[in-house]
């Protein structure tokens, strides 16, 4: 297919490994390569046409929009829908990818950070359930714990519905609060992906589908049932706290889980939360609301896009920057390239020809990175008053600057992109 081809030979892809393995049936050689942009891994693995448009090979694309936008460092900050906007619209201007219908959403992940007002990591530790399918500790990370159900032969059936419920502050103490939680959903199964409305990438212009993934959250998290190890005995007569005490117990889940009778831990739980309420510490309640003021903090559409600056703080955000928001007394950087001045003369605010002769000659690879997105929507084609490519780049500086101080003028809420723009929200994206 034309468009794997352009995307696996684009320059800016990394060689990163090759792996051959012989088909037992044929005995034919079969090769997996992998390629890194910048902790984006594209997969070109051998494939099956089942259909005669398609072809001998498929490639897949593990794309993590958080962690790029925080330049593969981490997911520990606060990515709004419209931040992710930018993001993905940024990745598909690089690659220059036109038929999104092409790529098959088949592995979708969506979540947020949050903190409850009381509670850090230590809550990790505490007995966890989501509808009658206990957390298990996640042995790749500290302080991190999983869920998901399992079959009558006692195989895991993660693929269909994996829940991930960790300590974002211990994970990334330099980068959070470190009281900092992480609520996250995953899927690799059409049946729940579709519903989301979302087949293909092209179905992730959309907003809808990110509303949709919102709501999933929220539903996920009110299944979900803490066993407060202290609960507060307030306003709570002597049976009712011995009671409360009694189900503050892990055994006591363990044996209700173990009943023949089905609806017994849903009785039991219904009880529970009721002598929580009563106490006037229901830890489940509060779980329950601190995600959803996050989660409409986060899609709240008077939110700027930039972090909050600190006090007294001016700072620099490119889209070309990625998440990395540059101090302006650190540095001098073009606001609309995210590139050095280095090479300019003192006072020059924005990148110009000096600069990109220059970033051509020392940093070709980062050149081409340039020359994808600022001529992104030029079609190729050059004004006859720039005649080469370095002025045609100088020149587009000078339209984001133009467009930058009309957005200024017009206000956030009238320079929002329309609906049929791109927007993700899920912290990683898989499409082959």
């Amino acid at each position: 297919m034309e468009s794997i081809k352009k995307i696996w030979t684009n320059p800016l892809l990394h060689f990163n490994s090759e792996l051959l393995k012989v088909e037992l049936n044929t005995g034919e050689i079969l090769k997996t390569e992998t390629k890194n942009y910048e902790g984006i891994e594209f997969i070109l693995v051998p494939h099956s046409p089942q259909k005669s448009e398609e072809g001998t090979e498929r490639l897949e694309i593990r794309f993590k929009p958080h962690y790029w936008f925080n330049n593969d460092q981490h997911n520990a900050n606060d990515f709004t829908p419209y931040q992710a906007i930018d993001t993905i619209q940024r990745f598909i201007s690089l690659f220059h990818i036109h038929h999104l219908e092409h790529f098959k959403v088949v592995n979708l992940e969506y979540g947020l950070n949050f903190i409850l007002d009381g509670y850090g990591k230590e809550l990790i530790s505490f007995p966890i359930y989501h509808i009658k399918n206990e957390f298990n500790r996640d042995k790749e990370n500290y302080y991190s714990k999983k869920a998901y159900s399992v079959n009558k032969k006692g195989k895991a059936n993660d693929k269909y519905l994996l829940l991930k419920f960790y300590s974002k502050g211990f994970q990334y103490p330099e980068y959070c609060h470190e009281d900092t939680l992480r609520f996250e959903v995953k899927t690799k199964r059409s049946k729940r992906i579709n519903p989301l409305g979302i087949f293909h990438l092209g179905d992730l212009l959309n907003i809808e589908p990110y509303y949709k993934m919102k709501a999933d959250i929220i539903a996920n998290a009110r299944m979900v049932l803490i066993i407060d190890t202290e609960p507060s005995l307030n306003n709570l007569n002597n049976r009712e706290a011995n009671k409360l005490k009694e189900y503050s117990n892990s055994s006591f889940w363990f044996n209700t889980l173990n009943q023949k009778r089905p609806s017994a831990f849903y009785e039991k739980k219904k009880t529970y939360l009721s002598y929580l309420d009563k106490s006037g510490n229901n830890l489940n309640k509060k779980l329950i609301e601190s995600i959803e003021d996050k989660l409409n903090t986060l899609f709240d559409e008077n939110r700027m896009i930039s972090a909050p600056l600190t006090k007294n703080e001016n700072r620099i955000v490119s889209p070309m920057l990625k998440g990395e928001i540059i101090p302006v007394s650190h540095s001098r950087i073009c606001p609309i390239t995210g590139l050095s001045l280095e090479h300019e003369k003192e006072g020059a605010k924005y990148a110009l020809t000096t600069t990109f002769k220059q970033l051509r000659k020392n940093n070709p690879e980062k050149f081409a990175e340039v020359c994808s997105i600022l001529l992104s929507r030029t079609n190729g084609t050059r004004p006859k008053h720039n005649p080469n490519i370095i002025s045609h780049l100088a020149k587009q500086v000078r339209n984001g600057i133009t467009n930058s101080n009309q957005s200024r003028q017009i206000g956030y809420n009238k320079k929002k992109p329309p609906n049929n723009q791109l927007g993700i929200f899920p912290s990683e994206e898989s499409s082959d």
